[in-house]
């Protein structure tokens, strides 16, 4: 699958290093439902004399995306002599830090792996926090051959560019459905 700025016909994920897409798992079937929430950091301001203290903005804190995949193998018989053990292997990479990434002297890693998330015609940078696998059917090897992934997900923002173009992309759809609303 090449990333090309088009509607994605199907949800993928992308590997990142270096700005660089390394590789791409395209999900098999589309998630059926998404979840997505964002947070505001506000700060409290007490000044002597006041009854109630003055928010000020802090942050926007990264948002949350959770979804769940479907991976079935039951109707392919080439595929179900493995399972989906190579789809799970490959979700699963994506929460693996990049050997490279490494620091020799601490053995900490520099910078979490990023992948890009690609739903519809979304698309964002995001850092995989959680892969749940819950198989539901196994083969006569005892291979999974049907299962659930939940993958929790929060988007990384490098750049304050990326924060107004969200900004303003969300104030104009809001803006639409008001308009729209009022008439």
């Amino acid at each position: 699958m090449i990333i090309t700025g088009r509607k994605a016909n199907r949800a993928y994920l992308a590997k990142i290093q270096d700005g660089e897409v390394k590789s791409t798992y395209e999900f098999q079937f589309n998630p059926s439902e998404d979840e997505k929430s964002r947070e505001v950091e506000w700060g409290w301001a007490s000044a002597q004399g006041t009854a109630l203290p003055e928010a000020i903005f802090n942050r926007i804190s990264s948002e949350k995306f959770i979804i769940q995949l479907l991976l079935d193998a039951t109707e392919n018989y080439d595929i179900a002599k493995e399972g989906v053990r190579a789809d799970i292997a490959a979700i699963e990479m994506f929460t693996m830090p990049d050997p490279e990434r490494f620091s020799s002297d601490l053995g900490q890693v520099a910078a979490p792996p990023q992948a890009r998330f690609g739903i519809g015609n979304d698309v964002f940078t995001v850092v995989m926090d959680t892969v749940t696998t819950r198989v539901v059917r196994r083969n006569t090897k005892m291979h999974p051959t049907r299962a659930y992934v939940d993958l929790a997900m929060s988007t990384t923002f490098t750049d304050i560019a990326q924060i107004q173009g969200i900004l303003i992309r969300n104030s104009e759809l809001a803006r639409k459905v008001m308009v729209s609303r009022r008439g």
